[in-house]
């Protein structure tokens, strides 16, 4: 999320780790020296920090506000390993968790999608996907990125 080397995903995500590495699809490198600048356990995001030197090229943050049902979206992850994944789908709803918005979304999400961006159709975050039922179909989630921009002061 910025040049320096911030990296925004789910608290869950890192939860329990002692070392965190972080890698690049677009360069195949693996960045190791990786710190938690901040974790939400309650909203269930983490800011991550390259320290390594580089120049990244973040993301465009979007306005989460801005979202509506019935939007299609586009999330990238590694579910079940599977690395840099492109899934699509629709926002289905948006719900309020005890304070927390999260985009109900029908966008595949499986273990190892966690942390990954959810895009809107202009190429901006709208959400960090987070979370899925096992016991319905395509009852996914997003954490809005507001929160991120918000709680983490991106």
């Amino acid at each position: 999320v910025s040049s320096d080397g911030l990296i925004l995903t789910n608290s869950h995500v890192i939860s329990g780790s002692t070392t965190i590495s972080i890698k690049f699809i677009s360069d195949n490198r693996v960045y190791s020296n990786v710190k938690v600048i901040k974790d939400n356990v309650i909203r269930d995001l983490a800011l991550l920090k390259i320290n390594d030197a580089g120049n990244f090229v973040p993301v465009v943050l979007g306005d989460s506000d801005q979202v509506s049902v019935g939007e299609r979206v586009v999330a990238i992850g590694n579910p079940q390993g599977l690395e840099n994944t492109v899934s699509d789908g629709l926002v289905s709803a948006i719900r309020d968790l005890s304070g927390t918005k999260l985009l109900q979304i029908s966008v595949p999400i499986s273990v190892g999608s966690s942390g990954g961006p959810l895009f809107n159709m202009n190429g901006e975050v709208v959400g960090i996907t987070s979370s899925s039922f096992d016991k319905g179909q395509n009852l996914n989630f997003a954490v809005a990125i507001n929160h991120a921009k918000n709680e983490l002061s991106l």
